[in-house]
C-alpha cells in the first residue's frame, strides 16, 4: 500500500508564437473547458500578417517576372553570338549567366518570404497541441500578446499518472517494468480524502524512476490511468488532477510462511 497525487502527464503553459492583439477567444478555453487536438483556442488580429502576405506575393510575382526576362535575355545573346559568326564559345558573362543566377535566387528568396508571410498568417491562431483540459486563462479580448506572453495553462486528458513511493522492503516481493518492455503492473487506486467513497480506478505502473530518493531512500514508480475524466469510457468517476489517491499492488506470494496474531506476541522481538 502507498500514496500519491494525481497528475497530468503533460502540462503546458500555452504562449502564442507571433505578437498581436486578441480579436477571438473560443468557449473551449475557458477554465475547466476540454478541447481537442487542434481546436482554435484563441486568435489574434491578421490585418498585419495578411497585409505583409499580400507584399510578399508581390515580390514574388515581380521577382518571376525579372527572372523570366533574364532568360529570354539569356537565349537572345546565345542567338546573337551565333549569328555573329564567333567561332570560339561564348563567355558565361555574353550569355548572362550571373544576371540569370541572381534573378534565380531572388526568385527562391521571394518564395522562401511567401511561406515565411504564410506561416505568421497561420499562427495568429492558436491552436490546441493535444486532447486537454483548461487549467486557468490569463488572457481576455483586446489584450495585446507576444511570444513568451503566456495566455493561459492546459494539461492533457488522454491519460493521467500518479508518482507512489516503495520502500526497499517492498521493492523484494513486487516485479517492477525497469525496461520499455516490461510488463506493466495493474495497481488499484482509491480517494485518499473520503475514505468512505467505494469508487476504485484500475492502473498500470508502467516506470519506474531511476534513482532512490536520498532522503527517504525509497524508490518512486509511475501509475498510469487511461481516460481519467471518463470521455471516451465508462469511468466510474473523474479522476481529478491533484487530488490525493491511496494505492494497493499486488506482490508476490511469500511461501512457507504462517500469519501469527499480533496479540500473541509478548515483546517486540
Amino acid at each position: 500500500s502507498t500514496q500519491g497525487i494525481v497528475r497530468p502527464h503533460n502540462e503546458t503553459a500555452l504562449t502564442p508564437r507571433v505578437s498581436g492583439r486578441v480579436i477571438k477567444i473560443s468557449p473551449k478555453f475557458e477554465s475547466g473547458s476540454f478541447f481537442e487536438e487542434g481546436d482554435i483556442l484563441l486568435e489574434l488580429d491578421p490585418s498585419d500578417f495578411l497585409a505583409a502576405l499580400s507584399a510578399a506575393e508581390a515580390r514574388l510575382a515581380r521577382s518571376e517576372a525579372a527572372f523570366a526576362q533574364e532568360d529570354a535575355r539569356a537565349k537572345q545573346a546565345l542567338l546573337d553570338w551565333e549569328d555573329l559568326g564567333y567561332t570560339e564559345p561564348p563567355t558565361e558573362l555574353v550569355l548572362r549567366k550571373p544576371q540569370l543566377k541572381e534573378a534565380a535566387a531572388n526568385v527562391k528568396a521571394a518564395e522562401a518570404e511567401l511561406l515565411s508571410a504564410q506561416d505568421y498568417l497561420k499562427r495568429a491562431q492558436v491552436l490546441a497541441p493535444y486532447d486537454g483540459r483548461v487549467r486557468e486563462r490569463s488572457v481576455g479580448l483586446g489584450q495585446s500578446v507576444s511570444p513568451g506572453t503566456t495566455i493561459g495553462e492546459i494539461f492533457s486528458t488522454s491519460f493521467a499518472e500518479v508518482r507512489l513511493s516503495l520502500s526497499t522492503r517492498d521493492l523484494v516481493h513486487v516485479d517492477l517494468p525497469d525496461n520499455p518492455d516490461d510488463l506493466a503492473v495493474p495497481v488499484t487506486l482509491t480517494d485518499a480524502l473520503a475514505t468512505e467513497n467505494p469508487t476504485t480506478w484500475r492502473g498500470m505502473i508502467v516506470r519506474t524512476e531511476g534513482s532512490l530518493d536520498e532522503k527517504s531512500r525509497k524508490l518512486f514508480v509511475i501509475a498510469r490511468v487511461d481516460d481519467p475524466f471518463g470521455l471516451n469510457s465508462e469511468t466510474p468517476a473523474p479522476l481529478r488532477v491533484g487530488q490525493p489517491i491511496r494505492a494497493t499492488l499486488k506482490g508476490e506470494p511469500i511461501k512457507n510462511v504462517f500469519v501469527i496474531p499480533r496479540e500473541t506476541l509478548r515483546r517486540p522481538n
